[in-house]
């Protein structure tokens, strides 16, 4: 597990797995909503569209083009911090795929104003879509709310409003200011030692590795908002079901801090033996499947809790999710079920880098926050190490924070069609 920094600025980063036939590759560009000026909203989305070409009318050009001649099938996503392409392909076509990922992202500023209108017509689709599922709509404002001030607030996929405002303008000066080499990882998962893989990034984009590597930078989020809770519930007809999300700023302290909030968000929410599954559904039924969750961005974080119910229980789970907290702030919870919570983190971790997929999504995002790739036992060694007093001081922390109440519209009602 190897990173190496390229002249041109670009880190390469790499985990071999001997006998795989096939390579998972992925550029990471650290241009996400974070880096958005107010009037750029959605530029990030919407140049990850550009990249890829997931318009109808313009799949003759774009990534997904070049991936089509290559039989393999792009995926990109965008996120606060970063967007990311990748593709799973045979290793004998990596040289060529990395040259059209590089070649896709360098060269996405000049678009045709046609292609972006088609773009902007597939996400306003997106948009229209995302509107009627209630549980997405409720995670996404429970988090703004949490990071409101910041960079964090408001979501990645941008506003209907943001997106018809979106001039060709601001998307070109966002992309020449984020879309730069050294604002770029690639991670690559396959057979290959390290240094073919240095050695065949080097050859296909024209560079060579640069004489130290690791350059020790870290364009992630650095700033933390005020601790604030949000819980968001929403508004709709006697019966209907409802998301009930609460949702917690929390420090991500990049190793020990980031393990003790997955470990509470296990401890919670994760398998038939978590507390809340306990509270909600096993006793009383209130919610079929509640959850906890942590997302960290940088030195910021997100500690969620989705429990969707019906529009008369959500105050009684509302009350049962703070008891729940309460529980663990007073460490009134068994080691073992500490352990239980410990061995569904480190199943998933060491899945996680097991499985290629989301092995390169864990390298690229060790890349991204630690400036290195950290092994496996270090990784399980620090999951394992988590204490009930620091979970509970976790607790303990979310729970003095200040709570916004927010309120969802129902999602608008389609007639039924007649013919």
């Amino acid at each position: 597990m190897s990173v190496t920094t390229l002249k041109n600025g670009m880190r390469v980063a790499s985990v071999r797995r001997p006998g795989l036939p096939m390579d998972a590759i992925a550029l990471n560009v650290r241009a996400g909503s974070a880096q958005e000026a107010r009037s750029a909203r959605g530029s990030a989305h919407c140049l990850e569209h550009l990249v890829l070409g997931k318009a109808a009318t313009v799949r003759t050009s774009g990534l997904a083009a070049a991936m089509d001649a290559l039989g393999a099938h792009p995926a990109a996503v965008t996120g606060k911090e970063a967007t990311c392409f990748s593709v799973r392909l045979p290793c004998s076509d990596s040289a060529d795929a990395i040259q059209a990922l590089f070649h896709a992202v360098s060269t996405a500023g000049g678009f045709d104003r046609r292609v972006l209108d088609a773009e902007k017509r597939v996400i306003l689709a997106e948009l229209a879509g995302a509107d009627q599922d209630a549980v997405r709509s409720a995670l996404t404002l429970a988090e703004s709310r949490v990071f409101a001030g910041s960079e964090l607030e408001h979501p990645p996929i941008g506003s209907r409003a943001d997106i018809l405002d979106l001039s060709a303008e601001e998307i070109g000066r966002f992309w020449s200011l984020q879309y730069r080499p050294s604002a770029i990882d690639l991670g690559i998962v396959g057979p290959r030692e390290h240094r073919e893989v240095v050695s065949m990034v080097c050859e296909s984009l024209g560079t060579e590795p640069s004489v130290a590597d690791g350059c020790g930078r870290d364009d992630g989020v650095e700033a933390l908002p005020p601790l604030r809770s949000a819980v968001a519930v929403e508004e709709g007809d006697g019966g209907a079901v409802i998301p009930v999300i609460q949702a917690f700023s929390a420090p991500a302290v990049r190793d020990r801090g980031r393990a003790v909030a997955v470990v509470l968000a296990a401890l919670l929410g994760s398998g038939f033996g978590s507390l809340l599954v306990s509270a909600l559904r096993a006793k009383n039924q209130l919610v079929y499947s509640p959850r906890a969750f942590y997302t960290g961005y940088g030195l910021a974080g997100c500690f969620t809790i989705c429990a969707p119910t019906s529009r008369e229980n959500a105050s009684q789970v509302a009350r049962r999710i703070r008891g729940a907290l309460e529980a663990v702030a007073g460490r009134a919870f068994s080691q073992g079920r500490l352990e239980y919570a410990v061995r569904q983190v480190s199943c998933a971790t060491h899945a996680a880098w097991t499985d290629q997929q989301p092995r390169l999504r864990s390298l690229l995002s060790s890349v991204q926050y630690l400036d290195r790739v950290p092994a496996l036992s270090e990784l399980m060694e620090t999951v394992q190490g988590v204490s009930r007093e620091e979970v509970a001081a976790l607790a303990a922390t979310m729970l003095s924070a200040e709570v916004d109440q927010l309120s969802l519209r129902a999602p608008a009602r389609r007639e039924a069609a007649h013919g």
